[in-house]
């Protein structure tokens, strides 16, 4: 779930957001003051996933600057000139270049940039981190509405008429800039229809004054109780088109669900301090650390009881073969007394020894698929197939030859060749072995 905090120096309104796809549902709403929202926070902080702030206090600045066409710390320091007379002291900000334009001939760059004090936001981060609340974006009120606008897929001049519990607050927004933005506080006697009214065309009056060549081209009135002729008498007196948005929760929350849709990493509007977001990328950097230090674990534990399971196997293989030569002894030791005098006289090779040598020069990952032992003149050749269905590329090469060193170092065999082959990925070979005779190769 997420946490929108809408933040003064005073009071605080918090809402609680839940996504459901491209769907936004409020779950909770506080509008306390500082000291009184820790109980909300409290209930609901197991739920609480991620916060973000919205600044709504005195001490922000949005202005519209023309520079010159420089870059990087240069432009910084004109920015940061042109800021610092709004601030007494040391102040946050950012910028946004929204175009270009030449004036007498001159080429000049079209900013939008934002200042707010520093001393507000620390405060505020700080009675936050002592309820162990750690947001990932500071933004503004007009920052956020900017936000629906684009949402909106509105375009040129438009007035954002909003009001709140204890304000009426009135922001021209053209393209990407935030032209004018006035919040005006409401009293006892000013709830009715004609003080908003008359706040918004004052507003309005400066704004043509400021923008001479540029008239609003639509009105937008938001707010949870917009009385009923409100919109009709706003329209008339002004003579722009004015309407309010149809989708509830736009309309009564516009600058929360604005806040949601800003990247905390893409904005420069991001006015968390530089030690926080340091602190944030070091604690995601350490968790991305831990997490590829636990999928290492992980994939070495799998690969050990990979390398166990395959172990058991070939053990079971070892068994599996000596139980077969086994049966071919006691099959040989069932044989005519005449046939065991032929193979006397036939000095035959030391079988057991041949097949047991034959088992142990092949490695334990190369199957054997086939073997075959056939008299030579006066010697006898052995030819064993097999593959290494289950190995990789290097894997197969490797074993491969470890098969030719075992078999050229064995003492049994003599003119023992490997030749390899490869099918749709896997190697395929043939071992082949001259018996001697009688410890001696016959010629």
């Amino acid at each position: 779930m997420l946490l929108v905090l809408e933040v003064g120096k005073e009071r605080a309104k918090a809402l609680l957001i839940r996504k459901r796809g491209n769907k936004s549902i409020i779950t909770g709403e506080r509008d306390l003051k500082w000291d009184q929202l820790h109980e909300f926070f409290t209930m609901n902080k197991k739920d609480i996933k991620e916060v973000r702030l919205i600044g709504a206090f005195d001490e922000i600045t949005h202005k519209i600057l023309e520079l010159p066409p420089v870059k990087g710390k240069l432009l910084n320091n004109l920015i940061k000139k042109e800021l610092r007379r709004a601030f007494q002291g040391a102040f946050l900000f950012g910028y946004e270049v929204t175009g270009h334009l030449k004036i007498d001939n001159k080429l000049k760059k079209r900013v939008l940039a934002v200042g707010l004090d520093a001393g507000t936001v620390e405060e505020i981060l700080k009675t936050l981190k002592t309820w162990r609340l750690s947001p990932t974006l500071f933004t503004t009120y007009p920052l956020a509405l900017r936000e629906i606008y684009k949402d909106m897929g509105k375009s040129g001049p438009t007035a954002f008429l909003h009001l709140t519990e204890r304000e009426v607050r009135v922001t021209f927004i053209n393209d990407s800039e935030i032209q004018i933005y006035r919040a005006i506080q409401k009293k006892d006697s000013q709830n009715g229809v004609e003080s908003i009214k008359r706040g918004f065309l004052q507003t309005l009056n400066f704004y043509t004054q400021e923008y001479p060549a540029q008239r609003p081209q639509e009105i937008v009135v938001l707010g949870k109780n917009i009385p009923d002729n409100l919109v009709d008498l706003i329209e008339k007196e002004s003579g722009i088109k004015a309407g309010y948005i149809q989708e509830k929760i736009l309309r009564e929350y516009p600058q929360f669900l604005g806040a949601t849709y800003i990247s905390p990493r893409s904005t420069p509007f991001n006015f968390l301090p530089q030690e926080v977001k340091e602190r944030r990328a070091a604690l995601k950097t350490t968790f991305a650390v831990i997490f590829l230090a636990f999928a290492l674990s992980s994939y070495h534990l799998v690969q050990y009881f990979r390398m166990t399971n395959e172990l058991r196997a070939i053990k079971s293989y070892q068994k599996g073969l000596v139980k077969m030569i086994n049966l071919k002894e006691n099959e040989l030791a069932a044989y005519t007394e005449d046939i065991v005098e032929f193979f006397v006289k036939e000095e035959q090779p030391p079988w057991y020894s041949v097949l047991m040598e034959i088992a142990a020069v092949i490695p334990p990952s190369l199957n054997v698929v086939g073997l075959r032992i056939v008299r030579e003149g006066h010697n006898w050749r052995a030819e064993a197939v097999g593959n290494a269905e289950n190995l990789g590329r290097i894997e197969s090469l490797r074993d491969l030859e470890l098969l030719r060193k075992r078999a050229k170092r064995s003492p049994l065999f003599w003119e023992a060749t490997v030749s390899h082959y490869w099918e749709n990925g896997t190697l395929n070979f043939t071992l082949n072995l001259l018996i001697p005779h009688k410890g001696e190769m016959t010629k």
